[in-house]
């Protein structure tokens, strides 16, 4: 059986797509949150590459370990 982690914050945030950086608004919120701020930013910029440049809806998922989980909920149409 999988072991639920306790999640501590989910925050949903309108980042550009493949060009995200450790600046706002994701460092400031997510930076004391994961164990390694510059790999969450690289990993949003992975899932979010194929939309470069397009303005994409992500959430961030934190847990106690201080792992996280990227999601897109929304994405341009056009």
């Amino acid at each position: 059986m999988l072991e639920q982690k306790e999640v501590i914050k989910k925050v949903a945030l309108l980042v550009k797509g493949g060009l995200v950086t450790t600046g706002p608004p994701v460092g400031p919120i997510c930076g004391k949150l994961v164990k390694n701020l510059k790999e969450l930013v690289s990993d949003i910029n992975n899932v979010t590459k194929e939309y470069r440049n397009l303005k994409i809806k992500i959430e961030i998922t934190t847990y106690a370990d201080k792992s996280y989980n990227i999601i897109i909920l929304k994405i341009p149409l056009t």
